[in-house]
């Protein structure tokens, strides 16, 4: 352990650089759960802290990176920046904005920043980064919550978009539902927690999706109770049984739609009146096509204007910070892809983009395959990725810290004998 020893008013204060860096990413994950909008960038409080932790884990000896994922991030830089300076301007009328250019690729360089701290977290940290990073959230969703039922309260205003769509402390209220669904897999996954304990805190998480108004956070916390679900009937000696009871629920189900569809309006329209965000949600029920098309949405165009701009330049894609100029160019408007596939084929190119997925895709299969007797920490960590790779659908988290952070922590497990896995179960 490394150590400084120093002499104040006569008492030896000794202050340890393992529990500066561990404070530093501990702090680092709870403030994951913030973000703002300044000078063109989601600025983050976690940002701050980011130097710190990786300075402490290089003078503790623990930073550290695969050659692989360097070099995938060295070809990335060279193929976006070309991109950018060079082939996009080429092929359209677009003028290059260095500014613009460094933006995105110092957003990209934070992120792959963000993967290597988490890359280099011990089995000790990983478990309690998680942990602050989940009481945080359930913290800010209480404080939340509260506020919508009072309505009214001096943080109002930091906490809501609109004065009612429920926000927490993020710039954008689909990052704070798909954090809050990011959670919940801390709460259902954790077996330390109480039942009751489980049920306030996935109660209040809920409750916080449901006033943000996000149809892209419900829609991922539904998907993911599906996985859970299907996980479940897998892994029970009874499948027949069970897959042959949810048939029949699930028909029941439709038989009876026409009988409580009335009371099921009456439903939705009186918690649109306690939540007024949930007016929003109530159309995933009443009119999906609208709730995707319309409603604020319009999803449907912003993947249309993606999937135009990946055929524009299939191989390098369009680069660093050009995507919102060249959209504009195009098609008159600056909205991004509202979808990090999307998003991350067209501005890295279909080879990087389709190897990093894979990869991806990869991971989760490796330690999901791994764990015979499951590591409750790598549960999790697999389980927050698979929400946040749903939430992807939705919004475009390329850019997103908490992403690549919990990307990199997954990741190390995946690297991990397998032996010291089963080891810690």
């Amino acid at each position: 352990m490394v150590a400084y020893s120093a002499i104040l008013a006569g008492n030896t204060i000794r202050i340890s650089f393992r529990g500066v860096a561990f404070s530093c990413v501990l702090f680092m994950s709870a403030l994951l759960n913030h973000s703002q909008k300044l000078f063109g960038f989601n600025l983050s409080l976690a940002d701050l802290l980011l130097p710190i932790s990786l300075v402490s884990l290089m003078i503790l000896g623990t930073l550290r990176l695969r050659a692989s994922y360097l070099s995938f991030f060295v070809s990335l830089s060279l193929v976006g920046l070309l991109s950018s300076a060079f082939l996009i301007p080429g092929i359209t009328s677009y003028t290059m904005s260095l500014l613009s250019v460094l933006k995105g690729y110092i957003k990209i360089a934070v992120s792959f920043l963000f993967f290597s701290v988490g890359y280099s977290l011990n089995r000790e940290w990983q478990g309690k980064v998680i942990q602050a990073y989940s009481r945080t959230a359930i913290g800010i969703g209480l404080i939340g919550v509260l506020l919508s039922i009072s309505g009214s309260g001096f943080l109002r205003e930091q906490f809501f978009y609109g004065s009612f769509r429920l926000r927490g402390l993020m710039s954008d209220l689909n990052y704070f539902s798909v954090i809050q669904a990011s959670v919940l897999v801390y709460c259902i996954r954790n077996s330390k927690l109480r039942t009751f304990s489980k049920l306030v805190a996935s109660s209040v998480l809920l409750l916080s999706i449901i006033a943000s108004g996000s149809k892209t956070g419900l829609l991922t916390v539904g998907i993911y109770f599906a996985f859970l679900l299907f996980e479940r009937i897998v892994a029970s000696r009874q499948t027949v049984l069970l897959m042959t009871i949810l048939c029949i629920v699930l028909i029941l189900a439709v038989l009876l739609v026409p009988l409580v569809s009335s009371l099921f309006i009456v439903v939705l329209d009186s918690t649109t009146r306690v939540i007024p965000a949930f007016a929003r949600v109530r159309f995933l029920f009443t009119d999906f096509s609208y709730a995707i098309s319309e409603g604020g949405s319009s999803r449907d165009v912003a993947w249309g204007n993606a999937f135009y701009l990946i055929r524009l330049s299939p191989l390098f894609g369009t680069g660093f910070g050009t995507y919102s100029d060249v959209s504009s160019l195009v098609f008159g408007t600056r909205v991004i892809a509202h979808n990090t596939f999307l998003q991350m084929f067209a501005e890295w190119g279909i080879p990087l983009a389709l190897t990093f997925f894979c990869y991806v895709f990869l991971v989760l299969v490796s330690v999901s395959r791994r764990m015979t007797n499951p590591d409750e920490v790598t549960l999790i960590t697999r389980d927050i990725i698979i929400v946040f790779l749903v939430g992807s659908i939705g919004i475009s988290l390329n850019n997103a810290r908490m992403f690549w952070f919990f990307l990199g922590i997954l990741t190390a497990s995946a690297a991990r004998p397998s032996r010291e896995i089963q080891s810690r179960s």
